[in-house]
């Protein structure tokens, strides 16, 4: 396998995309392209683990991956510290729809046109996907995989779970540790609390080798996420994720759309889950759940992730090739 790092500005406002691409040995021009988005608050690089583990597997079966894309989104992990001044200068928080851009922006570079592109987004970063569908009247895949999407939908009640966990995100966030003398004392922080000690241990050291940051203020250097709690914290409100909801049923008539949910309802709950599917108009194309994980998937369940995205893109790829572009 091998793997490039890419650092490139994108409009509207020149802010840069930062990227991992990973072209296995096996890679065909007619083999899957696959973008990886991550959860809001999170990075590309804690995607490694599962596209690690993709890859061992597809390399094993008929159908090929032409290469993989990991993205960050503008103001986390690589990008936040390359997009520093830009932001301070811009003066405004990064949101969904910032993000939405941000991939329309991607789908069109020389990089990935003409491929045969299959998005997997975790979390948050499934707003941003059916954002940007609906500025482009039609994405330029051959499928979507949302895992554990927080999709929510005009008239939420203030009571609902979603709103009422959103809420205490955002006050979490904001209280939050954020300053540490070094990068072991980071670790053993994180190690000892929630949600962190559910994490795979490979996804926790490629968090704390990518997610934060050592900075000098004065005579003083400290560890500090790259991803400020000012710029975190309003994307978890849930105004930052309500779409209408014929936006995800309209995709769905277009392409295939898989959702993964986690076994135990930490975010999304039993009721938003069928809101989510009755939103999809039913047609979603499979629905499946891992068990054992909670809504941070990738980050505790690498290895169970790769195997389900694997049967995915298996029944992907044997679509007929004129159908799928």
């Amino acid at each position: 396998m091998e793997k490039e790092s890419h650092v490139f500005p994108l409009p509207p406002h020149g802010f840069f995309c930062c990227a991992h691409r990973y072209v296995p040995s096996t890679a065909t021009t007619n083999g899957l392209t696959l973008v990886f988005t991550h959860g809001l608050g999170g990075h590309k690089e804690l995607w490694v683990p599962t596209i690690e583990k993709l890859l061992q597997l597809s390399s094993e079966e008929k159908y090929a991956i032409r290469e993989v894309w990991a993205l960050d989104f503008t103001n986390h992990g690589e990008a936040a510290i390359h997009n520093r001044t830009a932001l301070a200068k811009w003066g405004a928080v990064c949101t969904t729809m910032d993000f939405a851009d941000m991939l329309r922006y991607f789908l069109a570079t020389p990089f990935v046109t003409g491929h045969r592109l299959v998005a997997i987004a975790h979390s948050g970063s499934s707003t941003s996907w059916v954002l940007a569908n609906r500025a482009l009247g039609k994405l330029p895949l051959v499928g979507l995989i949302l895992v554990e999407p927080t999709l929510m939908f005009p008239g939420m009640p203030p009571d609902d779970h979603r709103v009422i966990h959103g809420n205490a995100n955002v006050k979490g966030v904001l209280s939050r540790r954020d300053r540490w003398k070094d990068r072991e004392a980071t670790l053993k922080y994180l190690s000892s609390r929630h949600p962190w000690k559910k994490w795979d241990p490979r996804v926790l050291q490629q968090h704390l080798d990518h997610g934060f940051m050592t900075v000098s203020d004065g005579n003083e250097s400290y560890v500090t996420p790259t991803l400020t709690k000012e710029e975190e914290a309003p994307l978890y409100l849930c105004e930052s994720h309500i779409i209408p909801p014929s936006e995800l049923g309209r995709i769905c008539l277009q392409i295939p759309v898989h959702i993964v949910w986690a076994e135990y309802p930490e975010f999304i709950s039993p009721l938003a889950k069928e809101e989510i599917i009755d939103a999809a108009g039913r047609r979603a194309a499979s629905v499946r759940t891992i068990s054992g994980a909670g809504h941070l998937v990738p980050q505790e369940k690498p290895d169970k992730l790769a195997s389900f995205i694997h049967d995915i893109l298996a029944s992907l790829a044997s679509l007929p090739l004129k159908a799928a572009l």
